[in-house]
């Protein structure tokens, strides 16, 4: 990601692992022909990035919308929201309280 921001001026770019996401205001598409869809301009440059350098990408998880999933968090910035589903919550609570229980050393 430094490459991405510091050299190609990838801006706002957030990330976690090997998610990648990020806000566009520009309301214009960009065609990006490998996957033959419109895409925001900021979402073209970094595919484009990751083309140049070899990186591998999917399809499926070149999503854009006014809000996204992102880490298994439902989040909508028009709403100012940040939501779970209920068997994600459910997971997420078991899994902490397994690693916090202290009965089993």
């Amino acid at each position: 990601m430094w490459i991405a921001i510091h050299i190609y001026h990838c801006l706002d770019l957030l990330h976690y692992m090997d998610n990648v996401w990020s806000y566009e205001m520009d309301t214009n598409l960009i065609y990006y022909e490998p996957y033959d869809t419109w895409f925001p301009q900021k979402q073209v440059k970094l595919l484009l990035l990751y083309d140049e350098l070899g990186l591998p990408h999917i399809k499926k998880k070149q999503v854009f919308s006014h809000s996204l999933e992102i880490i298994s968090l439902f989040v909508n910035p028009l709403d100012m929201t940040i939501s779970m589903l209920d068997s994600s919550r459910s997971d997420l609570i078991t899994a902490i309280r397994e690693f916090t229980d202290t009965s089993q050393s």
